[in-house]
């Protein structure tokens, strides 16, 4: 069981006690740190802000956050994949870029779509006794949606073929599930599975980006300890510092050089910080 107590001091403890190479793209593993990736999906859990969203998103970690704690990104993919395969985690695909997969809690995000689709159930579908809104109620579009569905599609999207044609999900239920933001369009014919609201989290999730990016190239020489960066406060976005340091140390957005005053964090080469959108 990871001790969350000393969850604000993994990033630096890293760097102090780790032998590590000159220069690295993310943070290595250290003794007494997480050592496989559900112990690393576990701890970045609890980094996850969850009272900032008002409780209304299941706690969201990036894939590539595990890849800053794990270093071993094959054993992270093949571990998470496994978890999947289990039923025990979910996993998402946000469109930020063609590598940037979310991963959530299976148990999580049924209790999310719980509260979604007895919101938006189309014919009364999600309403309670008496015509109230029941956020608790399981309502039959969820009991299908989390039990067929999801139970036999364990990919990020599923096929018309798969949700019409051998799940007997109707277009009206599936106009509900695209509605609430279950669903979201791949293509003519198939839909990806998404978080209902998720958009307010991707929101927080680039401006930090940006925020940390131009901390950065804004300062001198264009670098910047990374144990400085850990003290100053996130004023932009929902999520933490600690949080968006594994995101860009994870997504390699940055190169961390050990110096003997500690870890120091220059933009990669190949990063792009153009400014978010302001929705």
């Amino acid at each position: 069981e990871i001790e969350m107590k000393r969850r604000g001091s993994y990033l630096s403890a890293s760097v102090v006690s780790c032998p590590v190479p000159q220069k690295s793209s993310r943070v290595e593993i250290c003794d007494g740190l997480p050592s496989d990736a559900e112990a690393g999906l576990t701890y970045m859990k609890g980094l996850f802000p969850a009272e900032k969203f008002e409780h209304k998103l299941p706690a969201i970690v990036m894939k590539h956050q595990v890849y800053s704690i794990i270093h071993d990104k094959t054993s992270v993919d093949r571990e998470l994949l496994a978890l999947r395969d289990k039923g025990e985690v979910r996993l998402f695909k946000l469109g930020l870029s063609s590598d940037d997969y979310a991963v959530v809690y299976t148990e999580d995000y049924k209790a999310h779509l719980r509260a979604a689709l007895a919101l938006g159930g189309a014919g009364g579908r999600g309403l309670g006794p008496g015509g109230r809104r029941d956020r608790d109620r399981d309502t039959p579009l969820y009991r299908k949606f989390t039990g067929p569905v999801l139970s036999s599609c364990g990919d990020v999207s599923i096929s018309r073929s798969q949700l019409v044609g051998q799940l007997k999900v109707s277009t009206q239920d599936i106009s509900v599930l695209v509605g609430q933001g279950a669903l979201v369009v791949r293509d003519v014919g198939s839909w990806w599975f998404s978080i209902p609201g998720v958009s307010t989290f991707l929101t927080s999730l680039t401006k930090g980006r940006y925020m940390i990016q131009q901390m950065i190239k804004r300062s001198k020489y264009g670098e910047l300890l990374q144990a400085d960066l850990e003290k100053r406060k996130m004023t932009v976005s929902k999520l933490g510092m600690e949080y968006h340091l594994h995101d860009i140390i994870g997504a390699e957005m940055v190169e961390c050089i050990e110096t003997t005053s500690g870890t120091l964090l220059r933009l990669s080469k190949t990063n792009s910080s153009s400014k978010p959108s302001s929705r």
